[in-house]
């Protein structure tokens, strides 16, 4: 098959050649204005980007590191690039082979939705893994969705029809950890009644996933290293070892890098572990995708709800990239699960309906992320200024402070819930589980009379 090879020096070149015709290999001759740091993750979050090949004049030790962390197949200095270049041209088709699937094609199959630059490397990552039986270990925090990749990585493996064994190293009771994962003979201990095989047996010809990897007891790490490197085990109380052909893929979310450093976590286990890596990343990392998630996340629930489909309103969407998402894309999803729950049969899904923590946050964010205005500001912009102190302006008492506060988040809300009904004072009621008297009550305190939907 024929390949495209292009010798591009600056970017808009690049894009313009990106999209006219397939550029397979990218020799890019960094000069002395080109940074590399603005240049690789665009050129990496192209649909189909080329591999690159990068020239320099002088070399930087920092950028080299940056660049093969990027992805880049060399940075090589000019004095040597001609023997560099005759050495990749001998073997093109090597170089340049086609991963089984591309990285939407990965997302796609395996219902993984995000198409920023660090979730496509991390869908070719897994594409690669398919080829062949190697340890792969997934870093990630909380909710980022570990054991999502760890299926696709097995599904996409020569073992997707065997079993897939999951293991959640983190509950098993330290006194069992050992005759779970190997398995007893009858009579090994008080309460054995009959021979029962372990999860590692079980994963015969599968997969087995080690999520929290990281909470292996340091005395069982050993023995779980032979059973790595020899695939055999003895079951506890058994005589004879038996044998388990697996492929493992294991999971964390702490730096076992620093654990090897703290004599918490053998590092001999995790070079065994990480012969391929996975670093996934927290969705404060992937706002870009926010949207995608949500909205998948969104109609996957009203299906699951048995309930008409919804769409967000834009201020939804604008409190829900503001978040922080400490528990990443299974803290979004039940926000979602919440915000179908409460929305009932209302077609557009509003920020009221936000669980009261993130529309707290939202407030209180919203109070102080912006400059105080004058005295002479309109009412909306002086309820949603900052409240500062100075030495002219002493602290107010916890009191008075509190009542503003709730007085300006009230104001917040029933403004918000004005726009949502429409002016429309059945649905408000409904919406805010409030009596028609106490409705009015509030629309009168905040001047927000029937019919009347301003933004002021």
């Amino acid at each position: 098959m024929p390949h495209s090879i292009s010798r591009i020096g600056n970017f808009n070149e690049i894009i313009e050649d990106s999209h006219a015709v397939k550029t397979d290999l990218l020799v890019l001759h960094k000069t002395g204005n080109t940074q590399l740091s603005r240049l690789l993750p665009r050129i990496t979050s192209l649909h189909s980007p080329p591999k690159v090949l990068v020239i320099v004049d002088k070399p930087d030790i920092v950028e080299l590191e940056f660049a093969l962390r990027e992805g880049v197949l060399d940075y090589i200095q000019r004095d040597n690039a001609i023997e560099h270049l005759q050495g990749f041209l001998g073997r093109l088709d090597t170089v340049l082979s086609e991963e089984e699937l591309s990285w939407s094609e990965v997302g796609e199959r395996f219902n993984i939705h995000g198409s920023c630059p660090q979730i496509r490397k991390c869908l070719k990552t897994v594409a690669k893994a398919s080829q062949s039986d190697v340890s792969v270990l997934i870093h990630g925090d909380t909710g980022t969705g570990k054991e999502l990749f760890a299926r696709a990585i097995h599904g996409l493996s020569r073992r997707k029809n065997e079993n897939l064994i999951v293991v959640d190293c983190a509950s098993l009771p330290a006194n069992l950890v050992e005759s779970i994962l190997f398995g007893y003979s009858k009579g090994a201990f008080t309460g054995a009644s009959a021979k029962t095989e372990g999860l590692v047996a079980r994963a015969h010809n599968g997969t087995l996933f080690l999520d929290e990897v990281s909470e292996l007891p340091m005395e069982l790490q050993k023995k779980f290293l032979r059973v790595l490197q020899e695939r055999r085990f003895r079951p506890v109380g058994a005589k004879r070892e038996v044998e388990s052909d697996f492929r493992l893929v294991a999971a964390t979310n702490k730096d076992l890098g620093q654990m090897v450093k703290e004599g918490l976590f053998r590092d001999d286990l995790l070079y065994r572990l990480q012969s391929l890596k996975l670093n996934l990343p927290a969705l404060s990392e992937r706002r870009e995708d926010l949207s995608i998630l949500a909205n998948h996340l969104l109609q996957k629930s009203c299906e699951k709800n048995r309930i008409d489909s919804k769409t967000f309103s834009n201020e939804f969407l604008e409190i829900l990239s503001r978040h922080d998402w400490p528990g990443n894309v299974r803290e979004l999803e039940n926000v979602i699960d919440s915000v179908v729950a409460v929305s009932h049969n209302y077609p557009i899904i509003y920020p009221e309906q936000l669980p009261f923590y993130i529309r707290v946050k939202a407030a209180k964010r919203s109070m102080g992320s912006e400059q105080p205005r004058p005295a002479a500001a309109t009412d909306q912009a002086s309820a949603e200024a900052p409240q500062t102190w100075t030495a002219r302006t002493p602290m107010p008492s916890y009191k008075t402070f509190r009542n503003e506060a709730l007085d300006t988040i009230e104001k917040q809300y029933f403004r918000e819930l004005h726009r949502a009904s429409q002016g429309d004072v059945a649905k408000a009621m409904s919406m805010a589980n409030l009596s028609r008297a106490r409705l009015y009550e509030f629309y009168k305190k905040y001047k927000l009379t029937r019919g009347n939907n301003r933004d002021d």
